[in-house]
């Protein structure tokens, strides 16, 4: 599984492809990060999937439904269960700083 910081360091996250595979994403945080970052993988349907958003916020979780609605994509309170979520290949981590290495900790503990 890869971090966010990987995503953005590795050649295919600016275009080239290594094996034409849809990476599948997990979002820990929907505020304008997360939702932002999201925007921006949604650009690149080629190379990224969303299937889990986790936010601990009820309103960033219904705001999220409403602007995915009909996506196979699991919404989550708690980012212990979003990393559990078998398929996932790459974690984002975006919440605020405090809070990034539990975030992070619990996502390369899942595998």
């Amino acid at each position: 599984m890869l971090s966010a910081a990987s995503v953005i360091a590795v050649p295919w996250a600016s275009g080239l492809t290594i094996d034409g595979k849809v990476y599948k994403v997990g979002i820990i945080g929907y505020g304008d990060r997360g939702s932002g970052l999201h925007r921006i993988l949604g650009e690149m349907p080629e190379k990224f999937q969303v299937v889990g958003i986790c936010d601990n916020l009820d309103f960033r979780l219904e705001d999220a439904k409403k602007a995915h609605s009909g996506k196979s994509i699991k919404y989550y309170k708690d980012y212990r269960e979003l990393v559990e979520q078998k398929d996932l290949d790459i974690v984002v981590v975006s919440t605020p700083l405090s809070f990034h290495y539990n975030h992070a900790k619990a996502a390369l503990q899942a595998g």
